[in-house]
């Protein structure tokens, strides 16, 4: 059998040998063929690896871009706008000043009914950011003021409490005067502020109504009803009834 085994492989050999002379002679460029397939083939190869490796480094930005997504996601503000949910009904109209990348304004627009979430940053620098991260037909992103806006609001945030402790009575009317009857103007201060006690305690000479109000820590984002002595931001939901 070992025998047999080998004169064929013999015989294989020296065929494909003499079909190779035969070929030389019908096509004298027969080798050069061969070098050039061999060429275009370490070639396709080439190209396959850097198209893996190109690949790789999009899947990597891929990831880098939902991990930058994820660290906003877990601000603390956010929590203010999961509890804002209950309040959202079909097809309404968000206001959301000074948000941002929109982080809070990208769940309203995934988990919620709503027609449109309008974000107004009054620096260009985050509204180009959240364009870039979140933004859509339901999300849009302006750079302005709130003197800027013409038309209403079924919704109007102001969760960035730290700017919002430079309000005023003045301002806190403009506001209202965004929101349609019966809408929510959803806000928040850092400490306390004569205009988050004014707001408590006299939303009525505003046209308002609070319903609720709770109170957030820096070192535990979960809203509380109680307030106690490590309180650092005030979130206030009031409905407009005027």
């Amino acid at each position: 059998m070992t025998i047999r085994r080998r004169n064929v492989h013999e015989l294989k050999q020296g065929m494909k040998d003499k079909l190779r002379k035969v070929f030389y002679k019908i096509n004298p460029n027969y080798r050069n063929i061969l070098k050039v397939n061999d060429r275009l083939n370490d070639f396709e190869n080439t190209m396959n690896r850097i198209d893996q490796k190109c690949s790789l480094v999009i899947e990597n930005n891929r990831n880098q871009n939902m991990f930058e997504r994820l660290c906003m996601a877990s601000e603390p503000f956010v929590y203010r706008y999961l509890y804002l949910l209950r309040y959202i009904r079909e097809n309404d109209m968000v206001l959301d000043l000074e948000c941002e990348y929109g982080t809070g304004a990208d769940l309203l627009v995934k988990y919620t009914p709503i027609n449109q979430c309008c974000c107004l940053n009054t620096v260009d620098y985050y509204s180009r950011l959240g364009k870039m991260y979140y933004g859509s037909d339901s999300l849009i992103f302006q750079t302005g003021c709130c003197r800027d806006i013409v038309q209403k609001y079924n919704i109007v945030i102001c969760f960035h409490d730290r700017k919002n402790m430079l309000l005023t009575k003045e301002d806190i009317h403009e506001l209202c005067s965004l929101i349609e009857y019966n809408g929510i103007l959803a806000i928040s201060f850092y400490g306390d502020s004569g205009l988050s006690g004014s707001l408590m305690q006299h939303a009525q000479d505003y046209g308002l109504v609070l319903e609720n109000c709770f109170y957030q820590c820096d070192n535990n984002p979960e809203l509380a009803e109680d307030r106690t002595e490590y309180v650092s931001s005030i979130i206030m939901y009031l409905r407009k009834n005027d």
